[in-house]
């Protein structure tokens, strides 16, 4: 891995290593205490699942608050995955995104990923930004996020570090809800511009799905649907549509999974000291 990303060349790279991982405490907290720990009744803990969450965190407060290299900037932070896939084009929708936000809503966050179903390609608007509030499920990849968002975030961080969700996202929906002073809203493009290629999620019990042929055959088939659909890419011009009163679903009770205090402790470590 190491070796694959200083082989990059077409930007600079700055790699960060996350010291809290369960790897490097496999007999002890952070990862599987043989001890266990005395939890409320009917808890458990998953140490990959409580992983996320804290990682999503350590990831946000790097970005914003602790990288001397990111001190001064100002401009929007993309967040990827390894196992996300991004269109040729993803940069120039990127611009012309934030220019509909610089205009029209200075607070929303983009989200250029999203889950289409591939029989469904033919139906996306490319050159539609949707104006809309922000719902976790399906919008939670591709995200960029800027410091008018940290700002709010930290406000709240307490709530991030103490809601009953080991999800990140989830539990940004219920954070935002509750500690905002406004719900989030969201720029989102039609068509994604940020795919999922990994088959082998967190919830994945079906593992030949995490076989090296099927993330290639994921890639291919998305690459035939971007050629496919080459006279829509690096549009002219986007337009926006608001759909900002279209009722969304209801907000899930909590997925629970974070009743640790460890948890809740080393959270609210990360967002002091990082």
């Amino acid at each position: 891995m190491n070796a694959l990303i200083r082989g990059v060349r077409f930007v600079r790279t700055l790699q960060i290593y996350y010291p809290y991982s369960s790897q490097l405490y496999p007999k002890g907290y952070p990862g599987a205490d043989p001890n266990g720990t005395i939890l409320p009744p009917g808890y458990g803990r998953t140490v990959d699942l409580t992983q996320i969450k804290l990682h999503w965190l350590w990831k946000l407060v790097q970005v914003f608050r602790e990288l001397r290299a990111l001190r001064n900037h100002t401009g929007p932070k993309m967040f990827l995955e390894e196992d996300h896939y991004v269109s040729p084009d993803l940069l120039d929708v990127l611009a012309k995104t934030k220019a509909m936000q610089a205009k029209s809503c200075p607070s929303c966050i983009l989200i250029l990923g999203g889950y289409p179903k591939q029989k469904l390609w033919h139906d996306l608007n490319w050159d539609v930004v949707r104006l809309t509030r922000f719902y976790a499920s399906g919008n939670n990849m591709g995200m960029v996020l800027e410091r008018n968002f940290w700002q709010r975030f930290m406000e709240c961080g307490k709530e991030y570090c103490t809601i009953d969700d080991y999800n990140w996202d989830w539990t940004l929906q219920h954070m935002h809800l509750k500690c905002f002073p406004e719900q989030l809203r969201i720029l989102k493009p039609d068509a994604p511009r940020v795919w999922h290629v990994g088959n082998c999620g967190t919830h994945t019990k079906q593992k030949w799905k995490c076989r090296r042929a099927r993330i290639t055959e994921s890639i291919r088939n998305l690459d035939t649907q971007l050629a496919n659909n080459q006279a829509n890419l690096f549009l002219e011009s986007l337009r926006m549509v608001s759909t900002l009163k279209s009722p969304l679903p209801v907000t899930p009770n909590t997925f629970g999974g974070w009743g640790d205090p460890r948890d809740h402790n080393m959270c609210l470590a990360i967002l002091r000291d990082g």
